[in-house]
């Protein structure tokens, strides 16, 4: 029996989904939250499975929106680093998509069926994310766009004699047979190198991490 806590400002949803879900015999509502600060309040009192968390959260009689359910999902990882929180919800843009990953376990759309949640709800206990392929590429493409552009700029601003020692090294000459050809000191071209790591953010401060770089990225000429 999977333990689970909605936290949700639609009261008639709550129960309905409560009645749906306990149809099923293997999910126990052990809380229904209307306020993402109730829930952060019951979360060490229940102790639940799964939590299934709204993102938006809205107060009625004041017409104001609360602490949503991002923020929420943030304070119980806070609480419990291991908590499990699938969020429901009928926000689907990508700026919010890039932040659900960033914090929760998934996500179900609220116009799923009970059995898709019923069904995502046992993979998230089960420690698996559940996050939709086609919203994830929409929400990962553009950032893998913004590294290439990001990469791409690093390369142009090389000059020169950078990416005359970078093929230097890629043919084998050592550091001091490189400082010969610009009569200068073995010092001055590890110097140089120290800095290509940095501008390229290259972790490994071996050449071959540098070669293989410069050979992925189309920086060694023939």
């Amino acid at each position: 029996m999977i333990r689970i806590m909605l936290a949700d400002d639609h009261k008639i949803l709550t129960e309905s989904m409560k009645l749906l879900l306990e149809k099923t015999a293997e999910v126990l509502v052990a809380n229904i939250s209307h306020t993402a600060e109730d829930a952060i309040k019951a979360y060490s009192d229940v102790k639940p499975d799964v939590v299934l968390m709204d993102i938006h959260f809205f107060d009625e009689k004041n017409r104001t929106s609360l602490m949503n359910g991002i923020e929420c999902t943030n304070r119980l990882k806070a609480l419990n680093p291991e908590v499990k929180v699938l969020i429901l919800t009928s926000e689907v843009s990508s700026d919010f998509l890039s932040q659900i990953i960033a914090v929760a376990d998934g996500y179900v759309v609220k116009d799923a069926s009970i059995d898709e949640l019923i069904n995502a709800i046992k993979c998230c206990h089960n420690g698996m994310k559940i996050f939709d392929s086609t919203a994830l590429s929409r929400v990962l493409t553009p950032q893998r766009e913004k590294l290439k552009d990001e990469l791409e700029e690093k390369i142009k601003r090389l000059t020169e004699k950078e990416i005359a020692i970078v093929n230097f090294l890629a043919k084998g000459l050592t550091c001091k047979e490189i400082a010969e050809k610009y009569d200068s000191t073995e010092g001055y071209i590890r110097n140089i190198l120290m800095n290509l790591y940095d501008k390229l953010d290259i972790e490994s401060r071996k050449s071959t991490a540098l070669v293989g770089f410069a050979a992925r990225n189309g920086i060694l000429t023939n």
